[in-house]
């Protein structure tokens, strides 16, 4: 089973070790599952720009609502992931799948911010969607992103250029 999940790099007294931190199987609901201990990890929300609530259920989390135009602030999808107390995360690595309709979106990108508002994000890939309904892995890999005890790091997906508004996108299951 193929879940969207964050991995990263853990720092634990001098030993180094490469874990999963957490997982939103994305089937019932957005909560994250297998959350390692000393993480705390945020639930998979949409913008409010999509449709609402997200649907959830055995192909994953999907929308629909995506811009027909320009990536839209408002278009989105969204975990977080965050230290607790005395911690800190260095994530190389995001795992999903994704899907869309064939008037969902065409293109996608994913940035992460350590602001709540989202101020300052930093793009970590840009795709065009294939002009096809079929499940595609989104892996991103090499990255370094620090998180320090006290911050949050927030995860967006924004869709975009949708060849209807009533198209879905969806981040798979598996």
């Amino acid at each position: 089973l193929f879940v969207l999940s964050v991995f990263a790099l853990v720092f634990v007294m001098s030993a180094v070790s490469a874990v999963t931190l957490a997982q939103w199987p994305l089937t019932a609901d957005g909560v994250a599952t297998g959350v390692v201990a000393n993480v705390s990890a945020g639930n998979f929300v949409g913008g409010s720009g999509i449709s609402s609530p997200i649907t959830f259920g055995v192909t994953g989390a999907t929308a629909s609502g995506w811009s027909i135009g320009a990536l839209d602030a408002t278009d989105y999808f969204q975990i977080s992931i965050s230290p607790t107390s005395g911690n800190n995360l260095n994530i190389n690595e995001i795992n999903f799948g994704e899907r869309r309709t064939l008037t969902g979106i065409r293109d996608y990108q994913v940035q992460w911010s350590k602001s709540a508002s989202f101020a300052s994000p930093t793009t970590i890939a840009t795709v065009n969607v294939l002009d096809d309904d079929l499940e595609r892995t989104g892996n991103i890999v090499g990255l370094n992103i620090n998180v320090i005890s006290g911050e949050t790091l927030y995860i967006r997906w924004f869709g975009f250029t949708a060849e209807s508004g009533a198209g879905d996108w969806r981040i798979n299951d598996g």
